[in-house]
């Protein structure tokens, strides 16, 4: 969906995540209006734990986000396929449900919560990044390609694999599925194609924590 490159914002001296939108409707008038109001949405988002935007706008007609950045990677690279220790999961378990929560009271769902998603600091903090963008994702999808449901198959609820609307529920569903592989060190459902993980997360029980 787009490009991050690390930026220098000149006007204050600091370095930022400049995320250009890059995709095939990028310069569609309809998709450039659904961004902007995504944009003013996530840049009101306030809480210490939710990645800040500190800018968005249109550069060569195509739309861009200004964005904290942050130098301690991703969740997804310190998993690694191994379990984590309790306290550190228990530690970003409460940052990011509280990031999670705030967002819900301020009406806003994420619909992809994913380790890639989750940014850390140098101090081992996490920050959730990406609100609203997977929403916007899913927009376009509609107008382009109508019946592909988009998320991350790993952690996407029942209804969102039924194509029904989501709403807060589905980002708790995610959340627990990703707490789930950084306690087993892997996802609570896997296969080897799409149709057989979405029959597992449809229909399956929810495997056992404690059993790993």
């Amino acid at each position: 969906m787009a490009t991050v490159y690390l930026a220098r914002q000149a006007s204050i001296g600091r370095d930022v995540a400049l995320k250009v939108i890059t995709g095939p409707d990028a310069n569609d008038p309809e998709f450039g209006e659904r961004f902007r109001r995504e944009a003013e949405t996530l840049a009101r988002l306030s809480h210490p734990h939710i990645l800040k935007v500190f800018d968005f706008g249109e550069d060569a007609g195509r739309p861009y986000l200004a964005m904290e950045h942050m130098q301690g990677g991703t969740l997804r690279e310190r998993i690694g396929g191994t379990p984590i220790p309790v306290p550190q999961v228990l530690k970003w378990a409460e940052q990011i449900g509280q990031a999670l929560g705030s967002a819900h009271v301020q009406g806003v769902v994420h619909r992809d919560i994913k380790p890639e998603n989750v940014l850390l600091d140098r101090n081992n903090n996490a920050f959730l990044s990406d609100f609203g963008l997977a929403h916007l994702n899913d927009a376009r999808a509609n107008l382009t390609r109508a019946g592909v449901q988009m998320g991350s198959p790993s952690y996407m609820p029942p209804e969102q694999w039924e194509g029904a609307d989501v709403d807060a529920r589905a980002d708790l569903y995610s959340f627990a599925a990703m707490l789930f592989e950084l306690l087993a060190g892997k996802p609570p459902f896997r296969a080897a194609t799409l149709p057989a993980l979405m029959t597992q997360h449809v229909k399956a029980p929810i495997p056992s924590i404690s059993a790993l």
